[in-house]
């Protein structure tokens, strides 16, 4: 049975994204790692998406993403920002060919091939479903020419969950976002997340500026060297850190146990439901979902474990 996609349209959104090698095979190796990061780099940018964090292990990947409210991130893209989108994953003639349609748009002939060019650019933009489609079919082509294989190597669906985006210590984002960079550690693939080179917190270790970026975004720090800081504290469990890096004094909710442990216990919680959040949160999603309440039974229950107001939905089963 297909489970009902759950996308917030109206404005901008949060989520978490799983995707599994088909029939569970573990097919990526080193160098697959390698590919799909640096492929992931340069699709998002391309897409409008914000990669908060992500971790690709051998047989899935995770993401945790922001994508923009479509018709307004669509309004604001001009010849300018679509030449320079298209210049990250194309070929730079191709940027230059887009930005002189933009150039030239004033003349009768060249502003329909404009309008065309923009309106098919703009379809692959600021969509969930959209940029994971692309960026799985963009890695499987790269992967099955390489490899001389045919077919896909992904699984036909995606999992995504909304998380709520709120200001904070130990928010919805930030556990998730540890969640996700605990992957590699959960699996015995290395004993500190920071060593495996493949995710958010591995990768901006390594000095990569992008990774670095989504990680000081995400834990509402000025800069790496602060984000860094804050996520060793926060997964310890030892203390939080404020905007400027600085440790608060006061402990963490649930001190007496690391959150890598208390995450460990709580997977099901964060990947299996639909949407993470505060209880007015989850509720307020849940009751706007009037489409979906009318086929389904949705039902909401606490997480627990976590020492902050974190619930989760989901269980939506059709009658």
């Amino acid at each position: 049975m297909r489970r009902c996609r759950l996308k917030i349209v109206h404005q901008s959104a949060c989520y978490h994204v799983v995707c599994r090698i088909t029939q569970g095979q573990s097919w990526l190796r080193e160098r697959d790692k390698i590919a799909f990061s640096s492929l992931l780099q340069r699709v998002a940018p391309y897409c409008g998406v914000e990669v908060l964090t992500y971790c690709v292990m051998s047989d899935h990947f995770h993401l945790l993403v922001r994508i923009p409210h479509k018709a307004v991130a669509d309004a604001a893209i001009d010849g300018v920002e679509l030449s320079r989108r298209i210049g990250l994953l194309y070929k730079s003639d191709e940027a230059a060919r887009v930005r002189s349609l933009w150039d030239e748009r004033s003349l009768p002939a060249i502003k329909h091939l404009w309008e065309a060019e923009l309106k098919m650019h703009l379809a692959r933009m600021h969509d969930l479903s959209v940029f994971m489609q692309f960026l799985k079919q963009r890695f499987t082509t790269g992967h099955n020419r390489t490899r001389g294989t045919k077919g896909t190597i992904w699984t036909e669906r995606f999992k995504s969950v909304l998380v709520e985006e709120r200001s904070g210590e130990r928010n919805p984002l930030q556990i998730v976002g540890a969640y996700i960079d605990l992957n590699p550690v959960r699996a015995g693939v290395v004993a500190e997340a920071k060593d495996y080179p493949h995710s958010g917190l591995g990768s901006a270790c390594m000095g990569d500026p992008i990774s670095q970026k989504g990680l000081a975004t995400l834990s509402g720090t000025n800069g790496w060297g602060a984000a860094r800081v804050w996520f060793e504290q926060f997964v310890a469990g030892k203390s939080s850190a404020n905007s400027t890096g600085r440790a608060s004094k006061s402990a963490a909710p649930d001190s007496g146990a690391d959150l890598g442990t208390t995450l460990s216990k709580r997977q099901v919680s964060l990947v299996k439901a639909f949407v993470v959040g505060s209880a007015k949160f989850v509720m307020e999603i849940m009751i706007g979902m009037a489409e979906i309440r009318a086929s389904a039974r949705p039902q909401a229950y606490a997480s627990g474990g976590f020492g902050v107001d974190l619930w989760v939905g989901g269980r939506f089963r059709k009658n």
